[in-house]
């Protein structure tokens, strides 16, 4: 049976997502590999659901991908790193300290 998380994690297994640090209070990398050209939208989401911050949204090709967010000038708590990859969603908790 097909489940919102099973789904997340089929996402951050195909791509490979890493997030860190994690907590962070200063600069965080975001870490993924796409296996073939297409859209890609990653954003930073507070817990009330609203876009704190969007990290990068555009076309991407195939391949590693690095992409840094400086979190030095936002509010401490627990929010989400959103990526959607084509067709696909990912949501990562991420905590700023």
């Amino acid at each position: 049976m097909k489940t919102a998380f099973n789904i997340f994690m089929f996402l951050n297994n195909l791509l490979g997502i890493q997030v860190f640090p994690n907590p962070s209070n200063g600069l965080t990398k975001i870490l993924l590999n796409t296996p073939e050209n297409g859209n890609l939208s990653i954003n930073l989401i507070d817990i009330l659901g609203r876009e704190v911050a969007v990290i990068y949204n555009g076309s991407i090709n195939a391949g590693d991908k690095s992409y840094m967010i400086d979190v030095n000038n936002i509010d401490t708590g627990i929010y989400f790193i959103q990526i959607k990859y084509n067709d696909k969603l990912s949501v990562i908790k991420f905590l700023i300290d």
